[in-house]
């Protein structure tokens, strides 16, 4: 498995996010700030595991599948599909979008 760095580095600044988060929140609800320090050190250790293993399952599965493709969208109702992605993509007749 090739590890790329963006990967690395996206899952270190939400492992970053998610402790700062964790850590105030659970000082809001515990009062207790080595609790809280706690809770925000082992509970985002986890997540950010699972956050990892996330990110590489849907690199390899999710948005690339077929099953996760875009919808055709009729816009407009003028009887055909536009292509969405080019805002150039005219067919020659007036729209009122």
């Amino acid at each position: 498995m090739k590890i790329k760095f963006p990967v690395i580095a996206k899952t270190a600044t939400y492992g970053v996010m998610h402790m700062v988060i964790s850590f105030f929140t659970a000082w809001f609800v515990t009062g207790n700030f080595y609790a809280a320090l706690g809770i925000s050190a082992l509970e985002p250790s986890v997540q950010i595991f699972g956050y990892f293993i996330h990110e590489k399952a849907w690199q390899k599965w999710g948005r690339n599948h077929p099953s996760q493709a875009a919808p055709d969208w009729n816009v407009g109702g003028c009887g055909h599909v536009h292509d969405i992605g080019r805002p150039d993509h005219h067919h020659g007749h007036d729209h009122k979008h």
